[in-house]
Order: structure tokens, then C-alpha cells, then sequence
């Protein structure tokens, strides 16, 4: 993980700064997040970008035997059937199951990460997503214990970019985009910046073997400016997040709607 603050005059050499803004964060992330800030957003009057990116890369404890991976059926959430590699394993892992929804930890070597993957049950995705909060998640892990578990879960490969500026603004950050308003002195001295736009990137990628993680983030500031045998198949939209096992920190988290 690394973040860090470049300075410089922008106004001069914008094509310039984010070449070189886009070469730390794609050697911090292995190659993986290529051109988190695109040509354009860095103006005439930006006075300072911040990014930050991590990078994550385990194997599993358990891996899925790549002699049993299979082509089957996905159903996407636009309910299209749709053939993805599914991989097979029977072990013993972290399980719980509510009528809502069944929820599985699968550990990296070394134990100290994990994937939780939280399968909501058929028509019940809408219901898990709007439920899931920090004291939920805690919840349901608390309910969690060693079962075997059948497990299919597909490879998936997902990459995305989105603009967190709307929905910072939801969330009651609003000051800090306002000119004028924005109180960035504690860097500065002077209440000259405010938020233009952040913007994020990620890739996730899951196999027989592990997952590789990678994400990027980037704002841009101007001047004012044992009963039945347990079945975890993930052959529909599914919740996954990488955890930290201690102090349970969250490093990434989505939702596969269509891994094909």
C-alpha cells in the first residue's frame, strides 16, 4: 500500500504531471491500475493531486484442484444464463446461513487475510445489499464456525472506474468542494484548495490459486479552485469482500454480478 502527494505546476505541464502520476500508481499496483487520471482532468488551476493505491496477492489455504474446474451456468442479475468456468472443492471453512442469505470465509496463506463471500439467497439481493452494514457483517461473522462445505464458486475477473465526487457529495461532503468554503489550511496554511474530483479504479481477479487485488484512488484539488451436508454454490449474483482477519479492515469489497 502507498500514498503519496505530488506537488507541482500543473498549470505548465498538465499532459506532463499525469504521465507521471499514472507511472506511480501502476508500478505501486504491479502493472495492474493503468491511467487512473485520464488527459483532461488535471486543469490550469490544479494545485495538487493526491493518490493513494494498494495492492493485494494470496493464495488460498484450500485451493480449488484446477482438475475440477468446470464450464456451467451463471445467472446474471439481469437473469440471463450465461457459461462460466466454476470451480469445486469439499472442505472444512467458516459458514453461516440465515434465511436471507449464506456466508462463507475462505483464508489466504498465512491466515492473516481472507475472502468473505455472501451469497444471497434466490430473489434476495436487493434485501442483503441494503442490510449490509458493519454491525450486520460482524453479526453474521460472530454466527460463523467450521463446516464442510461443499463449495462452487466461478474465476472471475472484474475491472472498473468510477467518479466518487456525486456520491461524497451524498454523504454530506459538500464543503470540501465548495470554493471559498473549503477549509484545507491544515496542508497549505491558507484556505486556497478544495476538491475538484476523486476518482477510483480497481481490478480483482480470482482463481484456482487465489485472488490478486489492486485499487487506486486519485483526488484532484484546484485553488479556489454436520447435519446436512452444507452447499455454498455461487451460480448468481454474489457480495465478496478481502478482509483483514484481526482487526477486521476491509481492503476491497463487490459484487459479481456476471463473471462471464
Amino acid at each position: 500500500m502507498g500514498a503519496k502527494a505530488i506537488p507541482a505546476d500543473f498549470s505548465r505541464d498538465p499532459a506532463g504531471s499525469c504521465r507521471r502520476i499514472n507511472s506511480w500508481v501502476e508500478e505501486q499496483t504491479k502493472g495492474r491500475i493503468k491511467d487512473l487520471i485520464l488527459q483532461g482532468m488535471i486543469k490550469t488551476d490544479t494545485r495538487l493531486v493526491l493518490t493513494n493505491a494498494v495492492y493485494f496477492k494470496g493464495e488460498w489455504v484450500r485451493r480449488f484442484p484446477a482438475e475440477n474446474t468446470q464450464t456451467e451456468e451463471f445467472k446474471t442479475l439481469q437473469g440471463w444464463m450465461v457459461k462460466v468456468p466454476l470451480m469445486h472443492q469439499k472442505d472444512r471453512f467458516p459458514y453461516s446461513e440465515n434465511e436471507n442469505l449464506q456466508i462463507l470465509e475462505m483464508p489466504y496463506e498465512g491466515e492473516i487475510f481472507s475472502m468473505l463471500i455472501i451469497l444471497p439467497r434466490k430473489g434476495q439481493l436487493e434485501t442483503v445489499e441494503k442490510s449490509l452494514s458493519v454491525e450486520n457483517l460482524n453479526r453474521w461473522q460472530k454466527e460463523m464456525h467450521p463446516e464442510e462445505v461443499k463449495v462452487h464458486l466461478p474465476k472471475f475477473r472484474t475491472e472498473g472506474r468510477c467518479s466518487l465526487k456525486g456520491e461524497l457529495q451524498k454523504m454530506g461532503l459538500n464543503l470540501a468542494f465548495r470554493r471559498g468554503e473549503a477549509d484545507f489550511s491544515g496542508m497549505t496554511g491558507a484556505r486556497d484548495l478544495c476538491l475538484d474530483e476523486v476518482v477510483h479504479k480497481s481490478f480483482v481477479e480470482v482463481d484456482e490459486k487465489g485472488t490478486e487485488a489492486a485499487a487506486a484512488t486519485g483526488m484532484m484539488m484546484r485553488s479556489t479552485a454436520l447435519r446436512k451436508e452444507k452447499v455454498f454454490r455461487a451460480d448468481r449474483p454474489f457480495l465478496y469482500l478481502i478482509q483483514d482477519r484481526e482487526s477486521g479492515g476491509i481492503l476491497f469489497m463487490g459484487r459479481m454480478a456476471n463473471p462471464s
